[in-house]
């Protein structure tokens, strides 16, 4: 590999020889584990297909018995019935969505192939490391060496943001219905939505006047537009934590955290789909996102405020900062990606194959452009990141547009000044 790989590499194995070390082993038996974690890790990774096939890559429905015959060494029906517990039954009834099957079944084969020691080590590694980012300040020291050496962050995280961080993740709807309740309000719910009903409109134009589409896929296009749905803010359904006993130990509370989220995630198999659930998206998250499989934008309460957005700002500052956000999401409804799922979320062949290749065409002018930047040396991978480029493109056009309407209504006539 490249110099800056094999650095990486021996970052990672120091790193692993420390936790081991922290754990109760010998420096012998560190170093010996370390080189037998590194190794397994290795052979693990050369199983994925390269990051652009990976993104790509669409889930296998599998029947319960089915995924056995693919993993047989994972035995990966017996993992989810032990994690379903009383509600395995279910399982059953349900498919099981697999993206990467040559993954699992690659994984299975690995695992005959592996000494009982190196799995003993690798399971011991991720234990240790899981549990340690929760513990003392010598664990901690190890977590942020790891962090420097896959992303260079220099300095640990300061300890407030640690517990604010973990408990926005453990009980987002707490956090967030107190951010809400400050940060939060009508005027700027009302204003949002106003910018993406408008920016919804213009896309509907745009897909109306597509010279290159035909009527039957631009029927079905502008449906499954008029069927997106917006969820600003906050969930219209606060998250139920009864039966969540918390208390006080951190290293504990986060064990029972995880066996509660656990056995509620398998109890919705038996529940109608929530096109707006929110899950585990905190209201006072710093983002917004777009699902395929709901055809919904979420645009928490976190990422409507400033510097992307204020009911005080002008309009131009407004559409150029969460408008051309909130229109990025909205293009990944029909990205390269988001076009294959049809309006109730499902993966379908819903365009005419004339109007797929019209598609495929124009994605890869988008795919060749930013193929053609380079960044420190080393060319960007427009196959990699062309469902962003096609999403930061479309988010900026609609953006504009919107904005434009918008001033013409104020000013007049013409493009704004």
């Amino acid at each position: 590999g490249t110099k800056d790989a094999q650095m990486k590499l021996a970052g990672f194995k120091k790193v692993v020889t420390k936790v081991f070390r922290l754990a109760g082993e010998s420096q012998k038996d560190a170093e010996y584990d370390a080189q037998s974690v590194l190794g397994l890790e290795t052979a693990m990774a050369k199983l994925f297909k390269d990051a652009s096939q990976e993104r790509t890559h669409q889930q296998q429905a599998f029947t319960l018995s089915g995924i056995g015959s693919l993993a047989p060494n994972l035995d990966i029906a017996a993992v989810l019935t032990s994690l379903a517990g009383d509600q395995a039954h279910l399982l059953h009834k349900s498919p099981v969505l697999v993206r990467n099957p040559e993954y699992f079944s690659g994984l299975s084969a690995l695992l005959i192939k592996t000494p009982a020691s190196h799995l003993r080590a690798y399971m011991l590694f991720r234990m240790a490391f899981i549990l340690g980012a929760d513990m003392g300040e010598e664990w901690l020291d190890v977590g942020q060496e790891l962090q420097k050496v896959v992303v260079g962050q220099e300095h640990r995280v300061p300890r407030w943001y640690k517990c604010f961080h973990s408990v926005n993740n453990a009980l987002p709807d707490y956090v967030g219905k107190v951010f809400v309740q400050r940060y939060f309000s009508f005027d700027t719910l009302s204003a949002a939505r106003d910018m993406l009903v408008r920016m919804r409109d213009e896309f509907q134009e745009d897909l109306i006047s597509a010279p290159w589409m035909d009527d039957v896929t631009k029927s079905k296009a502008t449906y499954k537009l008029s069927d997106l749905f917006f969820s600003i803010g906050f969930p219209s359904t606060w998250a139920d934590y009864s039966g969540l006993d918390l208390q006080g130990d951190f290293v504990q509370d986060g064990d029972r955290l995880y066996k509660w989220y656990i056995h509620h995630a398998f109890s919705r198999l038996a529940r109608k789909v929530d096109r707006q659930r929110w899950g585990t998206t905190s209201p006072a998250m710093v983002d917004a996102f777009y699902s395929y499989d709901k055809n919904g934008i979420f645009v928490p309460a976190g990422i409507l405020q400033k510097p992307f957005f204020n009911t005080d700002y002008r309009a131009a500052r407004n559409y150029g900062g969460i408008g051309t956000i909130l229109g990025h999401e909205m293009t990944h409804g029909f990205d390269d990606q988001g076009r294959k799922f049809n309006p109730e979320g499902r993966l379908q062949e819903w365009w005419t194959h004339q109007d797929v290749r019209a598609f495929e065409t124009r994605a890869s002018c988008v795919r060749d452009l930013y193929s053609s930047y380079k960044l420190n040396g080393r060319s960007v991978s427009g196959e990699l990141t062309l469902g962003e480029n096609i999403a930061d493109i479309g988010g900026v056009r609609l953006a504009y547009k919107a904005f434009a309407k918008v001033m013409r209504e104020k000013e007049g006539s013409g493009q704004p000044s």
